[in-house]
């Protein structure tokens, strides 16, 4: 999964609260000997103001049955995602290079796994009670493990580390989703063991994971399979990563599953 790098809003030395603040300006900065660039978000309290761009509601996918709280604002922001992290792979960034849920903390680099998680700072910097919700997206890059076993061991170990460090979120779990049909074939992926086949045995394992660790499992959206079982064509242009239309197609429907839970 190769895109270019960028880490979306995430203040490092002192993870924060992101309710009843917005995103004026970013300060980026690059972490020592980690080679990841970060991006820490400035409170401000801009959120006071009360605009009529603000307070627009957009609903270009949500269904008129969801709550209003969880309508996505005129600025791209979800209110359910306030207080909340996305943490995982190049899927996750691709969220914060369109610049949507920009009231979220977003960590994502490429190739980032359940394993290499631990080399960056993020473990270590949680435990300030700073998030409600904590959505991870892996998988992916573990299509190709030898175990399935051991992925389920280590990534419920690692949910049970977010869990000590952030015992207030509700952690959520992003089954992997479908790559196209074109991508299925490509050598490049099949070397990796990222095929459909393989996605569908891991996904397997991620519930097992998420029945140990009490995290809520979130299947693809509807939207994200045509009937030949593949993603649809128009869904990304490489087959994996997605346009900004099924970027949103994602939120929205993480937002509806989050309404479920609230």
């Amino acid at each position: 999964m190769k895109m270019k790098l960028f880490i979306g809003a995430l203040a490092v030395c002192a993870l924060v609260p992101a309710a009843g603040c917005s995103i004026n300006s970013d300060v980026t900065v690059k972490a020592e000997n980690t080679g990841v660039v970060q991006t820490t978000r400035m409170e401000q309290t801009t959120l006071q103001k009360s605009t009529s761009e603000e307070n627009t509601f957009v609903n270009e996918t949500v269904s008129e049955t969801t709550s209003r709280r969880f309508l996505r604002l005129a600025n791209g922001a979800y209110p359910c995602f306030d207080n909340a992290l996305f943490l995982g792979s190049s899927r996750v960034e691709t969220l914060a290079e369109y610049g949507l849920a920009p009231n979220a903390d977003n960590f994502a680099k490429v190739g980032l796994n359940i394993r290499t998680v631990y080399d960056s700072s993020i473990i270590d910097n949680l435990g300030y009670d700073s998030y409600s919700k904590i959505i991870l997206v892996f998988g992916d890059n573990e299509c190709g493990w030898p175990s399935l076993n051991v992925f389920e061991n280590e990534y419920t170990d690692l949910i049970n580390d977010l869990a000590k460090k952030e015992p207030n979120a509700k952690i959520y779990i992003q089954s992997v989703l479908p790559i196209s049909k074109k991508a299925n074939e490509d050598e490049g992926n099949i070397k990796d063991g990222y095929t459909r086949e393989n996605i569908e045995k891991i996904n397997q394992a991620i519930k097992n994971v998420a029945d140990r660790t009490d995290s809520v499992y979130i299947p693809a959206p509807e939207e994200f399979t045509a009937d030949d079982g593949y993603m649809p064509d128009d869904a990304a242009s490489d087959g994996v990563h997605f346009g900004k239309k099924y970027c949103l197609i994602w939120l929205d429907y993480l937002a509806k599953t989050m309404e479920g839970q609230e």
